[in-house]
């Protein structure tokens, strides 16, 4: 009985990961997938550099973070949500507007990707500053 159960979760599984692979992904898709890596490498970037640079004059520059900049994980819940939101909101226009939907998620690569270099300058400022100072 238990092998039967196998084999049915099994060959389920299969044909299921099979109707996925079929979906070709669409240029919005990558770019949107690209930006999630590159908003976690910015949300670990912002929370080293507000966690160690702090007394060395690091802030939050956003200014719809910046009320949450004392508490990383919560900036990072909060940062995180409104990604998700516009996130949802690109993938519903790209129905109807495929192109508005490809400039959007571009624009938001470019915004991460300049967020991310950003804070990689800071934390190699910190760094330096932390070194020269002793700690």
């Amino acid at each position: 009985m238990r092998c039967l159960a196998l084999v049915v979760v099994i060959g389920l599984s299969n044909a299921a990961f099979a109707r996925a692979q079929s979906r070709m992904l669409s240029n919005v898709d990558v770019m949107l997938g690209a930006h999630d890596v590159l908003h976690s490498a910015d949300m670990i970037s912002t929370t080293y550099d507000l966690t160690r640079g702090r007394a060395f004059g690091a802030t939050e520059r956003n200014p719809f973070l910046k009320p949450f900049a004392a508490r990383p994980s919560l900036l990072t819940g909060v940062s995180s949500a409104i990604d998700i939101l516009q996130v949802t909101v690109i993938k519903r226009v790209e129905r109807t507007h495929p192109r508005w939907a490809l400039t959007w998620s571009a624009a938001l690569v470019a915004v991460e990707v300049w967020a991310t270099t950003n804070n990689i300058v800071a934390a190699g400022r910190i760094q330096q500053r932390r070194f020269a100072a002793g700690r």
